[in-house]
């Protein structure tokens, strides 16, 4: 949706689980790919009529998806990752091909966390005038009684729960 706001004409959404793909669809995706029944390079190449893309966006924080980076941008292009690395995927990360990125020229961007004084204002300014719907990636809603329940779904097996965002009503 953020991508949509800032003018881009093509958004292709890459990830091995068809609910998360119907959610990037809804969130403003032109472009649906899964990674689990076709080449995402191959998809990207025929999207873009083999110019790649010239902005990535890394969210999940894993050498996989990190290396398949050079292979999917265009030379010069710039990559955003704020995919954060568990404990069980941070030494993978040394293992991307950095040969690769070098040679493109790709300008690689990290962030954590959004910088509030930048960030947040335009963010609730879209979603008060209606420009960004975030519905669709509000996956559950819980009472803060099941806060449990609510992080074990979120983050120790969302892939049976579909989930994406949990969130807490307070009463």
């Amino acid at each position: 949706a953020v991508l949509r706001n800032l003018g881009a004409r093509r958004i292709m959404a890459i990830d091995p689980l068809p609910y998360r793909l119907e959610v990037g669809r809804q969130m403003g995706a032109t472009h649906a790919i899964c990674s689990a029944s076709q080449d995402p390079v191959a998809a990207v190449a025929e999207i873009t009529g083999n110019a790649m893309a010239g902005l990535a966006v890394e969210a999940v924080g894993v050498a996989e998806t990190l290396g398949l980076v050079p292979d999917l941008c265009c030379r010069n292009a710039e990559v955003i990752c704020f995919g954060v690395p568990d404990k069980d995927h941070i030494e993978g990360l040394m293992t991307v091909r950095m040969l690769d990125l070098l040679r493109q020229e790709l300008r690689l961007i990290f962030s954590i966390g959004p910088n509030p004084e930048r960030d947040y204002r335009p963010a609730l300014d879209w979603i008060a005038q209606g420009r960004i719907d975030v519905a669709p990636i509000v996956s559950h809603v819980l009472p803060f009684a099941e806060i449990q329940q609510a992080f074990a779904m979120a983050f120790d097996d969302p892939e049976p729960h579909q989930a994406l965002k949990v969130v807490l009503k307070f009463p």
